[in-house]
């Protein structure tokens, strides 16, 4: 199963919007970023040029047909009938070869650099999304270890005041809920640091 985040804030994990998968982040970095456009439409260029020299490289094919009709009257019509097809080769151009192979390479050129920008591109969103899926992960364990340690903070409350627990339980256990939540806390400034180098990634708004 894939791997998906939210990008709500942070309230509960019941309450967190529709997951954004990486495959998503993914489209939406590469469908947004001003370099992967700008590598798209280079080679939108050189596809063009490429095209325009190699159309040169090849036969120009052409046809026509005529009619024509003398005389009026039926018996005296001469009617005649005419077609036509030439082609045409660019022997003699030697710089249009050139021309062609030029922008072959500037073709290639262009997706080997759209290649490099998008790898680039997807290799920091990996790393950040994956920051982002540890940061979430540990703050779930938190909040669980929280929500334990405030369940036996309860339970030996009721002990202590039922004569079954000493006074140096109850503070233990205290401290023990007391330190859960400032790493809860901490996890969660965690979860938001990692949510806003995602969103920067991507070129959101952090929020």
């Amino acid at each position: 199963a894939a791997v998906a985040l939210s990008f709500s804030p942070l309230r509960s994990y019941a309450q967190e919007a529709a997951p954004l998968a990486f495959d998503e982040a993914a489209k939406l970095l590469l469908g947004g970023n001003p370099q992967a456009l700008a590598a798209e439409r280079a080679i939108d260029s050189a596809r063009s040029r490429s095209l325009y020299y190699r159309a040169g490289l090849l036969p120009q094919f052409s046809a026509g047909a005529d009619y024509s009709r003398v005389g009026g009257d039926v018996s005296f019509t001469n009617e005649s009938y005419s077609y036509g097809f030439s082609a045409v080769q660019p022997l003699f151009s030697p710089a249009i070869p050139a021309l062609a192979r030029s922008a072959l390479a500037s073709y290639n050129k262009a997706v080997a650099d759209r290649d490099l920008v998008k790898s680039g591109l997807l290799f920091e969103l990996k790393t950040v999304f994956a920051d982002l899926i540890k940061a979430r992960e540990t703050l779930k364990v938190s909040e669980e270890t929280l929500k334990r340690r405030d369940e036996n903070v309860e339970i030996i409350r009721i002990k202590y005041e039922a004569g079954r627990e000493n006074k140096g339980s109850v503070l233990q256990a205290r401290a023990q809920s007391l330190q859960a939540a400032a790493e809860a806390r901490a996890m969660r400034r965690s979860q938001s640091a990692a949510r806003r180098q995602m969103e920067a990634a991507l070129g959101m708004a952090s929020s």
